[in-house]
């Protein structure tokens, strides 16, 4: 394959096979899944000390499990296989089929895998917010043991700088939302074809008196991560979530993060456009017209 240097290509049958190709080849094998990013680096030529390319798809990730309090996704299922799928059209998964929708054209969708999004390390990926606000966990093989640990967690914890070395994801775990969970998905971008500059997913649980009695809530800036905004989340708990809980929320969320600048908007930008699409997204998933968000004047909040 042009843009690398001599390569071996390994199809491994097993997950231990495939750790241990990457043991063997540490530093200088790179995990194939759908190939979308890859090919990315490969232009730039970011991937001429690969030595040894692992090849994912000989170890059936590619399932999805709708059974049990949980849903499993294989590390290698598309966002198209998202999209079509009957276990993700329950209320309170919206915004994982909104993010996959989201990303890229059609060709994007039917090679981009959940396992390589969450892998590849490049903020901000649209699902990758989504799977932190649904609390997804992560299957991760590291070495000849497997363990499961929440997506936000892995993405800032230890197992993180093994991903690619000597761990990969092996799968998903998507708890089944409780009744009366609904989220959504937002994100903003400079052109079609670019990344997003930020996204925001909100996944909320109201009551029967229309109260939110559980949120979890995680934006995504580039080029800083993604996080969890435990604060705006106290915020709404025990709120009904009116234009007057919604025009409070882009203050709050801007207490909670510091960003830096980049090329594509200062670290205020980014930090007003966090608050504003995740109140967008707290009104999509309650159902609330964002046009409510006023402040005490009057004056319309939206952004």
């Amino acid at each position: 394959m042009s843009g690398f240097s001599s390569i071996n290509w390994l199809i491994p049958k097993t997950l231990n096979e495939a750790v241990a190709a990457m043991e063997e080849h540490r530093g200088e094998a790179l995990l194939y899944a759908g190939g979308t990013y890859v090919h990315e680096q490969r232009e730039r030529g970011a991937l001429l000390k690969i030595k040894a390319i692992v090849d994912l798809e000989g170890l059936g990730l590619d399932t999805i499990e709708n059974g049990g309090d949980s849903i499993k996704a294989g590390a290698m299922v598309t966002l198209n296989k998202v999209i079509g799928s009957d276990a993700f059209r329950a209320a309170g998964f919206e915004a994982l089929v909104q993010a996959a929708y989201a990303t890229g054209p059609d060709q994007i969708k039917n090679a981009a895998t959940l396992g390589g999004a969450v892998a590849c390390w490049v903020p901000v990926i649209d699902i990758v917010p989504v799977l932190m606000s649904l609390r997804a966990k992560a299957v991760v093989q590291v070495a000849r043991e497997s363990r499961t640990i929440e997506v936000g967690d892995l993405l800032n914890g230890p197992e993180k700088t093994l991903l690619g070395k000597t761990a990969l994801i092996s799968g998903f775990l998507l708890p089944r939302p409780a009744p009366g969970s609904r989220s959504q998905f937002k994100k903003f971008r400079r052109s079609a074809s670019d990344w997003a500059v930020v996204n925001a997913s909100a996944s909320i649980r109201s009551d029967g008196a229309g109260r939110c009695v559980d949120a979890k809530l995680v934006v995504g800036a580039r080029a800083d991560g993604y996080f969890s905004l435990p604060r705006t989340e106290q915020f709404l708990i025990g709120k009904q979530i009116d234009g007057k809980a919604l025009a409070a929320v882009p203050g709050i969320v801007s207490t909670e993060l510091t960003l830096t600048d980049h090329f594509t908007a200062s670290a205020d930008y980014k930090r007003s456009l966090c608050g504003f699409l995740l109140r967008d997204a707290i009104a999509g998933a309650a159902k609330i017209d964002v046009s409510q968000a006023r402040d005490a004047k009057g004056v319309d909040r939206h952004g």
